[in-house]
């Protein structure tokens, strides 16, 4: 599943909002046939981390934080894409 995730880095307090449930949007498009062209990707979470946007910490503490909430590894947690930016797509391997 893959998911896309709203960061704040440097936060007071660490916290994982889902903002919605249901809208799927049309974000990666893949080398298939045309009926499996487009891969749906859930959309709708914010997350809140302590750690700073310096060397990978703020990253590091978004995939714990998302492993924690869907209790998995975190090594089962990976950024797709949006490594230096707040606004990531995560996927998520169940």
């Amino acid at each position: 599943m893959r998911i896309f995730v709203k960061v704040k880095a440097g936060a007071r307090q660490e916290k994982l909002q889902k903002l919605d449930e249901s809208h799927f949007t049309a974000l990666e498009r893949r080398r298939f046939p045309p009926a499996e062209h487009v891969v749906p990707v859930l959309t709708g979470f914010a997350a809140a981390v302590l750690a700073p946007p310096e060397k990978g910490n703020a990253n590091r503490a978004v995939r714990k934080l998302l492993a924690t909430h869907f209790h998995l590894p975190v090594a089962q947690v990976r950024i797709i894409s949006g490594a230096a930016s707040k606004n990531k797509v995560i996927e998520v391997l169940y």
